[in-house]
C-alpha cells in the first residue's frame, strides 16, 4: 500500500487533471489513447452494433476480471485486459504517455463504473436487428467505446469553462461529489464477512433487543417486503455467490450465466423466484427502470440506480450477465436495509432507521467486549438518564471514546454524489456524533461521571473515534470540509482531546482480526501528516504490508459464515457440510 503525498500546501488543485494527478489513479480517456474527442455518439454507436449477448459477454468477462484482484494485483489485471481490446499500436501510445508524465502516475485504461456504464448502454441501445459479429481480440470498436465512455464519465472536464469560472467553494463542492461518487461506488470489501455483520446484527442482536423501546421486528419487516426469510435470502445469496466467484476468477471461462444451472431443488423452486426476483431482471425491465432514472440526476454516466437494485440481467429465459459483482454482493449486506426501506412508509422507515442505531451500538459493544478484555467499558448512564458515549477504552493517561452512528446514505446520493445529500446525511451522523462526544467529555471533566473507576484527573488525553456503519471515502477534500464544519460548530476543541478518527466499522473488525493495537494505529496515524488525511482502513493495511502470512481472517465472522454456509447445505442440498 503506496504511502500518500503529505499535503503541505493550501494551494487548491488548478484542475480536475491536477486533482487525480495528485490523489486518484488515472483512467486514461481516448483523448490520451486514441486523440479522439469523448464523443458519446461513438460509444452508443459500438456498443449497440453486435448481438447483445456477445456484447455483454466481453464486458462482463471484463468487470468480473476487474472485480477479484487484490490491490497488488491490479495494475497486472489492467496489462492483461489491455490486449483484449486494444492493439500493439495503441497501446505503445500509452506508453509513452504514461513516459511523459511526472511522477510515473498509475495508469488504467478500465474502470468497473465505466465498464458498467458500457454494458447499461448496449442494454438500452441494441436493437434485435443488430447482428454485426464481434471481430477479436483484439475487440478494437469495444476498447475505443470503453476509452471515449471513460472521458464522458466525469464532469470534472480539465480546465472546462464551466469549471474554471466556479468560486473557489464551488469548486471544492465538485471535488467532494467526485470524490463521493468514485469512493463509494470502489468501496470492496471481504463479502463474506459483510454478510456475516449483517446476518448477525439483523439475526442474532436484533432480536435479542425486543424489549428495548421502539423494537422493531426486522427478520419479520424483510420477509413481508421479499417473502423471505432472512436466512433463506442470505443463505441462497452465499450459495449463489460460491457459483460467481469461480466465473470472475476464471479469466478465459464465460462470462454470461448459465440461468437453468443455477437454481435451487425443486423444493425450492418458490423461494428461489422470490430470491432472484430481489437481485435479477429482465432486460426490458432493467431498461424501464434505467430509463426512470435518467431526468433525477445531471451526470448520465454515474446513474447506476437500476443496476443497485438488480445487478443481474436476465437476457432469455436460460442466459444472465452479471453487471457489476461487487453490487450482487452488496444485496447481502449494506442493500438489505434498502430492501425494506424501500417498501415502507416514511414513518415506518424512520422507525427502522432508529432502531438499526441500537442495533449497531450493541454490535459495537459485543464486538469491543470480545477484542479489548478488561479495556472497554460501556452502558455508562448519569445525570437524568444520559449517555457517557457508546464505549471507552482505557489506557490511562490516555482513552478512545467511541460514538457509533449507524446512519446510511441514500442510493441517490450515493450514485450522484451530491453534495447536499451528504451534507444532510453529515449532520444527522458525524456532525451529531461529535456534538454528542463534546457533551460527553465535558461532564466527564465537570465529575459528573467515571470510567471504569477513572476520573479527569487520571484520564488526561482523550482520542475521539466516530464508527460508522457504512463506508465513506475520506480523502483530502472531504477531511477538509468536516474540519471546517466542526470547526464552525466549536466541536471537540477542547484541550487534551485529540483530532476525531472516523472509521467504518469493518476496519475495527480488523483490529479484532489483528487481536488488538488499535490506540496505536489511532494515535500513530494522528501524528503522521502523510497518513492523517487518508482512509483509517488504508492505514490499518500499511501497519501490516509485511506479515508473512497476510492479512488474517476475523475468527468470528468466519464462525457467522460457517453458520451460512451449513445452513445453505441443509437447505439447498440435504448434506451436511463440513469445515
Amino acid at each position: 500500500m503506496p504511502v500518500p503525498t503529505a499535503i503541505t500546501s493550501a494551494m487548491e488543485p488548478r484542475s480536475y487533471a491536477d486533482l487525480v494527478l495528485r490523489f486518484w489513479k488515472i483512467c486514461l480517456t481516448s483523448q490520451e489513447v486514441l486523440n479522439e474527442a469523448p464523443d458519446r455518439k461513438v460509444v452508443e454507436v459500438a456498443l449497440s452494433s453486435h448481438p447483445l449477448s456477445h456484447c455483454l459477454a466481453i464486458l462482463s468477462r471484463a468487470a468480473l476480471t476487474l472485480a477479484t484482484p487484490s490491490y497488488a494485483e491490479t495494475l497486472q489485471t489492467q496489462k492483461d485486459l489491455a490486449p483484449v481490446f486494444f492493439p500493439l499500436e495503441i497501446l505503445h501510445r500509452v506508453d509513452d504517455w504514461i513516459k511523459q508524465q511526472a511522477g510515473n502516475p498509475e495508469v488504467y485504461l478500465f474502470g468497473e463504473q465505466q465498464l458498467l456504464a458500457a454494458m447499461t448502454i448496449a442494454i438500452l441501445k441494441t436493437k434485435r436487428l443488430s447482428r454485426l459479429p464481434v471481430v477479436g481480440p483484439p475487440f478494437r470498436d469495444l476498447g475505443r467505446a470503453l476509452a471515449h465512455l471513460a472521458g464522458l464519465g466525469d464532469p470534472l472536464t480539465a480546465d472546462s469553462p464551466e469549471f474554471v469560472t466556479l468560486p473557489v467553494q464551488e469548486r471544492k463542492r465538485e471535488f467532494i461529489a467526485l470524490i463521493l461518487r468514485n469512493g463509494i461506488f470502489y468501496d470492496h470489501e471481504n463479502y463474506r464477512h459483510m454478510i456475516s455483520r449483517y446476518y448477525e446484527m439483523f439475526a442474532r442482536i436484533a432480536p435479542k433487543l425486543e424489549h428495548v423501546p421502539g423494537f422493531v421486528d426486522l427478520r419479520q419487516t424483510f420477509r413481508m417486503a421479499t417473502g423471505l426469510t432472512l436466512e433463506t435470502y442470505l443463505r441462497f445469496g452465499v450459495a449463489l455467490l460460491s457459483s460467481l466467484h469461480p466465473i470472475a476468477k476464471n479469466k478465459e471461462g464465460p462470462a454470461l450465466l448459465n440461468l437453468e444451472t443455477l437454481r435451487a431443488p425443486s423444493h425450492l423452486a418458490v423461494a428461489w423466484r422470490k430470491f432472484m426476483a430481489q437481485i435479477m431482471a429482465p432486460a426490458r425491465t432493467y431498461r424501464r427502470a434505467h430509463r426512470t432514472q435518467l431526468g433525477r440526476f445531471k451526470i448520465r454516466e454515474y446513474n447506476f440506480l437500476a443496476a443497485e437494485m438488480t445487478p443481474i440481467v436476465r437476457l432469455s429465459k436460460k442466459i444472465g450477465c452479471c453487471l457489476s459483482l461487487p453490487l450482487v454482493e452488496r444485496k447481502f449486506g449494506p442493500a438489505i436495509l434498502h430492501t425494506i426501506g424501500s417498501r415502507l412508509a416514511r414513518a415506518d422507515s424512520k422507525r427502522v432507521r432508529e432502531f438499526l442505531g441500537r442495533v449497531f451500538e450493541r454490535y459495537v459493544t459485543d464486538l469491543c467486549g470480545r477484542t479489548f478484555p478488561g479495556l472497554f467499558a460501556s452502558g455508562i448512564r448519569y445525570g437524568t438518564n444520559l449517555e457517557g458515549g457508546d464505549g471507552w477504552l482505557l489506557y490511562p493517561p490516555a482513552a478512545i471514546l467511541l460514538e457509533a452512528k449507524s446512519s446510511y446514505l441514500l442510493l441517490e446520493t450515493r450514485l450522484s454524489g451530491e453534495v447536499e445529500g451528504f451534507e444532510e446525511y453529515f449532520r444527522k451522523t458525524i456532525l451529531k456524533a461529535a456534538s454528542q462526544m463534546t457533551r460527553v467529555v465535558d461532564d466527564f471533566r465537570a465529575g459528573k461521571f467515571m470510567v471504569g473507576g477513572l476520573g479527569p484527573g487520571v484520564i488526561t488525553r482523550i482520542y475521539p473515534v466516530i464508527l460508522t456503519l457504512h463506508y465513506l471515502p475520506l480523502e483530502k477534500f472531504l477531511w477538509d470540509y468536516i474540519n471546517a464544519e466542526f470547526e464552525a460548530a466549536g466541536v471537540l476543541n477542547q484541550a487534551g482531546v485529540e483530532a476525531v478518527s472516523i472509521l467504518p466499522i469493518k476496519d475495527l473488525e480488523k483490529i479484532e482480526a489483528l487481536g488488538g493495537g488499535f490506540f496505536d494505529l489511532v494515535r500513530d496515524r494522528l501524528q503522521d501528516a502523510a497518513w492523517r488525511e487518508a482512509p483509517f482502513g488504508n492505514f490499518i493495511l500499511h501497519r501490516n504490508a509485511g506479515r508473512p502470512d497476510g492479512f488474517p481472517n476475523n475468527p468470528y465472522l468466519v464462525e457467522r459464515f460457517r453458520e451460512l454456509l451449513v445452513g445453505g447445505g441443509r437447505q439447498l442440498f440435504n448434506v451436511q457440510m463440513r469445515g
